[in-house]
């Protein structure tokens, strides 16, 4: 695990001052890591543009108490994160894995087989998951996911006109055995 500036907001101190999370993230985004390159100042050189990067040097980052001072825009003026948020370092997630908006757990299992000569119940313990396994029906993701989607959204636009030209037939001939 990785340590993190972690940032809890109190929102309604926060509410009453006029400073939105997004202002308290991007003033500590450009404090701690820099601007983003497509909003940074440039300077004009003769041949090229130079990025002028702003933030803190390495040992005031690490400073709880230094990015507690540094101020946000508020609704009455500038406001210091110290009166709307309090900071911490703490450890965040290594990795975070998201399927459809929802975090992503797998895990593998391997399963020796049972050994010759060894209990019979161990080794019928270890092939009843694998037997279950077995019997769930597979989950579709990535390009069958889509796949699977295009065909039905196909499916139901072809059963859709071929019912409009029914009911077409049904206006012109009024009546539902003609058509």
């Amino acid at each position: 695990m990785r340590p993190e500036l972690v940032v809890r907001t109190d929102f309604a101190r926060a509410a009453d001052l006029g400073v939105t999370s997004a202002a308290i993230a991007d003033t500590l985004r450009i404090a701690t890591a820099g601007d983003y390159d497509q909003s940074l100042a440039k300077l004009n050189l003769a041949e090229r543009q130079v990025p002028i990067v702003v933030k803190l040097p390495p040992a005031a980052r690490r400073d709880l108490a230094l990015l507690e001072r540094v101020t946000v825009p508020g609704k009455h003026g500038p406001v210091m994160i110290a009166n709307v948020a309090s900071l911490t370092i703490d450890s965040g997630p290594a990795q975070i894995d998201r399927y459809d908006r929802l975090r992503n757990v797998n895990f593998e299992i391997e399963l020796k087989p049972a050994a010759a000569g060894r209990d019979r119940e161990a080794g019928a313990g270890a092939a009843q998951p694998r037997q279950r396994a077995a019997r769930r029906d597979p989950e579709t993701i990535g390009d069958a996911e889509a796949m699977a989607e295009l065909f039905d959204s196909f499916a139901l636009a072809m059963a859709t006109g071929v019912l409009c030209i029914y009911i077409v037939l049904v206006l012109l001939f009024r009546e539902f055995v003609q058509p």
